[in-house]
């Protein structure tokens, strides 16, 4: 078993990359491009154990592509911005001291179920960071957007299956699918003017 695997072996583990308080942005790229390492020699383990976990999406853990040249580049962080930046090295430092614990807590039971759960969601963790670590900024915010209609989407289908009626849609800012008029929220505040009548 390669060293950089867990296997069920406590001896085979190895631990996430974590950036120090003097990383730069050529430094956190390294750092990022070793975490997709280490999420790809762990996603099949992870994956499995998610499986039995019956988490809803299969699979559970997924890489971005990151076969473009730009990644392989030092510099492959220069057009991302500074929220972006914090954001990656902030979770790679979390996902770490996660890691670190799960290291001190199950050091003897390497195999528990609950051990294999926070292991799993470590992995998951850093493979949701890699999927916008080397976005840019125009890029990630109309994917932010786009997730952001798309739960709008999905709460307003949940909340029609409960049979909310479509004025209670409209005044929680939630469109029913087939209007078009935007919500007078003036009126929901301060009533009716009578000229309105």
């Amino acid at each position: 078993m390669d060293e950089n695997t867990w296997g069920d072996e406590f001896e085979n583990c190895s631990s996430p990359p974590f950036p120090g308080k003097l990383t730069t942005p050529r430094t956190l790229a390294q750092k990022l491009l070793q975490s997709y390492v280490w999420v790809e020699e762990n996603m099949q383990f992870a994956n499995e154990i998610a499986e039995a976990a019956n988490c809803p999406t299969q699979p559970f853990v997924r890489l971005p592509n990151l076969s473009s040249p730009t990644y392989d580049k030092e510099d492959a962080l220069l057009n991302v911005s500074v929220p972006s930046l914090y954001r990656s090295w902030s979770a790679l430092r979390v996902v770490r001291e996660r890691w670190d614990w799960i290291y001190r807590n199950f050091e003897e039971d390497w195999t528990n179920q609950k051990c294999q759960l926070h292991r799993m969601m470590c992995i998951k963790a850093l493979s949701v960071v890699l999927e916008t670590a080397f976005l840019p900024p125009e890029v990630l915010e109309a994917r932010e957007e786009k997730e952001k209609e798309e739960e709008r989407e999905h709460l307003r289908k949940a909340l029609k299956d409960l049979n909310i009626p479509d004025t209670l849609l409209a005044a929680l800012g939630i469109s029913p699918e087939d209007a078009e008029e935007e919500v007078d929220f003036d009126s929901l505040f301060h009533g009716r003017d009578e000229d309105d009548e």
